[in-house]
This record gives structure tokens, C-alpha cells and sequence, in this order.
């Protein structure tokens, strides 16, 4: 699956990606971070336009690589640095509600990586914020058959980055509003799908 990564916190950087085999939004996250932080290592030109951020113990991004392994004993955890939003956290003016005043926009580490709303023509977005605060965890890969990455495909202008904003945040309100009701209906039973 084609998606665009955005990240919105003090310097914007935009990215896009392909996912594959990523079983949960656990395992999503140490997959994005794998491909889109900063290896410290390296001091390469394309390695300077990743995130900064804390990367994935060894072990845990090995994990992915692993076609036996499913799981770390539960002393080796981390934390992922960011927060994953859909496109809908992006206000009208074009400012990004990924804190905790954005939850409702938020795609939780519980969840599944088929809660990325589409966008315009089929467009998947990821807004990625700065974690309000620690959620530490030991990943489980489900699936030992599947193979979970994520490739960098294109590293994002400032204008296109810039332009993709402003073209979401000029989406109608009803489009809006209709896709934060599909959001919600992952995760409550008591949402009534029209």
C-alpha cells in the first residue's frame, strides 16, 4: 500500500512510502521508524533528510527481519517517538491536531494498519506528531510468514509537502466529518454505518 507520510512539528518533512506485511499498527510504527529516523551512523546527505528522533532497540527492528522469532522477552521495550494521525488531524488552517487534543484522529498501536483513511483518489495519509507521551511496548509478530518493511519511495519537496496541506486542509467538512465517522467505527461497536 502507497502512503504519504507528513510530519508536522516545528520542521515539516514529507515523505512517501510503501508498507507491506505489517500485521498491526505496532508493528507499522518500529517498520516507519526503521526506514524514517535517523540512523546516527550515518552521515550521508539522504540519511540528514530522515526524522530525528530515537530509533528502535537492534532487536526489535531485527525482529522484523526474523522468520522464526515472534517475539522479545518483555525486558526489551521501546517507545515509539511520534503519534500517527489520519489525514483528518489537519485543521483548515492548515495547522495539525496530533497531540492529545487530536485522539480522535489518532491510529492507536491496538489498531490495524487498514484504519489509514483514504484520501483523494485513494491517497493514504499519515500524519506523524510528537508523542504526547511514553507508551512502551514489546512487539509480537503475528504472522511469522509475513515480512513487515517499509520503503522509502520519495522524499517530499517543502513545496510539495506544503501544497499536499493546503490541499487537505481545503477539504469540505462533510468529507471530513464522514471520514472521522468511518474512523470511529474501527473501534466502536455502537457506530451505525449508513
Amino acid at each position: 500500500m502507497k502512503i504519504a507520510l507528513f510530519y508536522i512539528f516545528k520542521k515539516k518533512k514529507g515523505y512517501k512510502v510503501h508498507i507491506s506485511a505489517c500485521s498491526d499498527n505496532r508493528i507499522l510504527g518500529i517498520a516507519i521508524a526503521a526506514a524514517l529516523i535517523q540512523a546516527p551512523e550515518d552521515k550521508s546527505e539522504e540519511n540528514s533528510k530522515l526524522l530525528t528522533a530515537e530509533r528502535p532497540p537492534k532487536e526489535i527492528t531485527e525482529l522484523l527481519k526474523s522468520s522464526s522469532r515472534q517475539m522479545l522477552p518483555p525486558s526489551i521495550q521501546w517507545s515509539h517517538p511520534f503519534t500517527f494521525s489520519n489525514w483528518t488531524a489537519i485543521q483548515s488552517d492548515g495547522s495539525a491536531s496530533t497531540g492529545m487534543s487530536g485522539a480522535s484522529h489518532w491510529l492507536w498501536q491496538e489498531g490495524s494498519p487498514t484504519e489509514i483513511l483514504e484520501w483523494k483518489n485513494h491517497q493514504r495519509i499519515i500524519i506523524l506528531g510528537k508523542a504526547p507521551f511514553p507508551r512502551k511496548f514489546s512487539p509480537i509478530r503475528i504472522f511469522a510468514g509475513l515480512n513487515p518493511t517499509v520503503k522509502l519511495l520519495q522524499v517530499l519537496t517543502p513545496e510539495e509537502l506544503n501544497q499536499c496541506i493546503r490541499d487537505i486542509a481545503q477539504t469540505e467538512e462533510s468529507v471530513r466529518s464522514s471520514a472521522l465517522l468511518h474512523l470511529k467505527s474501527f473501534s466502536s461497536p455502537d457506530v451505525v454505518k449508513k
